[in-house]
């Protein structure tokens, strides 16, 4: 599989779906990296301008149920994961979009990751999930997250 790209289940422009009642799931793969306490919005194609093209977008009149694994490794030599979920919902245009709370959180590391942070958002100008993670002092920091959706319109 290409991990550089959405998954087959995601059409070119990011949406699940664009039809009325429907339901569906998706699965995005974003990446980045960060060099010291840098921080970097994870996309699909490792840019560091998130665009609609390369982050998860959703429809309007749209809720998204998103669980989001994501893995730190520091040259092999110090690794950690963070496992998030929560829900969105958008109304009609980018705006509208919220990120209902609380945000579920588990996470698990190497001591010298423990000042790592993942922080996740509504991108209210693009309509979508924003991503971001911020490294710490003295390291390169590659990072690649797994986010899952159930979509509902």
């Amino acid at each position: 599989a290409d991990s550089s790209s959405a998954s087959p289940s995601v059409p070119s422009n990011n949406q699940l779906s664009t039809s009325a009642t429907t339901a569906d799931f998706g699965t995005y793969i974003l990446k980045g990296s960060t060099s010291g306490t840098s921080s970097a919005r994870l996309t699909m194609d490792d840019f560091a301008t998130a665009t609609a093209d390369n982050t998860p977008i959703l429809p309007n009149s749209s809720a998204w149920m998103v669980s989001i694994n994501i893995a730190a490794n520091i040259a092999g030599t110090s690794a950690g994961m963070w496992y998030l979920s929560g829900i969105y919902r958008r109304g009609i245009g980018a705006s509208t979009i919220s990120f209902l709370g609380p945000l579920r959180q588990e996470e698990m590391m190497d001591p010298v990751l423990e000042n790592a942070t993942v922080d996740i958002s509504a991108d209210i100008i693009l309509g979508g999930v924003n991503l971001t993670v911020t490294g710490i002092t003295g390291n390169t920091v590659n990072w690649v997250a797994v986010m899952e959706t159930t979509e509902m319109q």
